[in-house]
């Protein structure tokens, strides 16, 4: 799994996971895979660093600095470790062993410059591995502080300005369109609810794999939304709340418990049995409509 930005903005899927699996984060990538997909691989690394970096998070200095991803700086290590090849380690060690003295520092030189290739190779793999360990270990812990401190106060703000505004819509086109310029002002001035709601849910999808929060239950709280998540949209967040829906950020285990819980477990049932009907009811007569123009059913 290499897709690791989220399912925001797109139309959620109804299928549910699996009951009882276990959410795992990013998985552990070594260069033997594609080196596109390996490069690949690295730049979301490097992307999620420069990403939490600019979060206010309280979270270990090093996944802001990242995976050593660069491989002039793994070269750099091994220069240091692996003296030049003008000195040649081998003989050094013999007149070392002729003199009576410990050959050992020459001969590490002559090891470290005979694997130095497959050296810097292990340095990038080991620290990418060691990031993504500590990405999958905080993973919970962040989306929670994003649900605190960003998510949960950004919806208090909105939940308010809808009690102000009742009624009203929430679309900045449709309220300059319609003349409403009073209200259009107020919608520009609180976009920032909006861009506040999209990064946490942004970052959210950037520290768990594509494997999660992939339903509407990964947005709100009880079943029976149908339709497109925009998380950048304001008027969308306005649209679910007027609606009855309540906006949350869950953490994958509890986006998973939420899917497999009774209600939507309830909902899912109905909708596959009204699907299960329609499709009785309707393809005898798709049938016979073809069989009265004179066409063939392909199977």
């Amino acid at each position: 799994m290499l897709d690791f930005t989220g399912k925001t903005n797109t139309t959620p899927t109804t299928n549910a996971p699996s009951k009882g699996r276990t959410m795992n984060n990013y998985p552990i990538q070594d260069s033997s895979i594609e080196p596109r997909e390996y490069a690949k691989f690295g730049n979301q690394l490097r992307r999620l660093a420069k990403t939490l970096d600019s979060a206010n998070l309280n979270i270990p200095e090093s996944l802001t600095q990242g995976p050593m991803s660069y491989e002039q700086q793994a070269n750099q290590l091994v220069t240091e470790l692996a003296q030049s090849s003008t000195e040649n380690h081998l003989d050094k060690a013999a007149e070392a062993t002729l003199n009576g003295e410990d050959p050992t520092p020459h001969l590490l030189n002559a090891a470290a410059w005979d694997r130095r290739l497959g050296l810097n190779k292990r340095i990038l793999e080991l620290s990418r591995a060691k990031y993504v360990e500590q990405v999958n270990d905080n993973a919970d812990n962040i989306t929670e502080q994003l649900r605190k401190n960003d998510f949960t106060p950004a919806i208090r703000r909105l939940k308010t300005l809808l009690t102000k505004h009742p009624d009203k819509p929430w679309n900045l086109d449709l309220a300059v369109s319609s003349g409403d310029y009073a209200h259009a002002a107020i919608i520009k001035d609180n976009q920032d609810i909006a861009d506040t709601l999209h990064e946490a849910i942004t970052i959210r999808g950037l520290i768990y794999n594509d494997e999660a929060f992939t339903t509407p239950a990964a947005y709100i709280t009880k079943p029976g939304y149908k339709g497109k998540v925009q998380t950048a949209d304001l008027n969308w967040w306005a649209t679910i709340i007027n609606a009855g829906y309540t906006p949350h950020l869950p953490t994958a285990n509890e986006w998973e418990a939420l899917e497999q819980s009774e209600p939507f477990t309830k909902h899912r049932e109905a909708e596959a049995k009204k699907i299960a009907e329609f499709n009785a009811t309707e393809e005898p007569q798709i049938v016979q409509n073809l069989m009265h123009e004179g066409r063939q059913m392909s199977r």
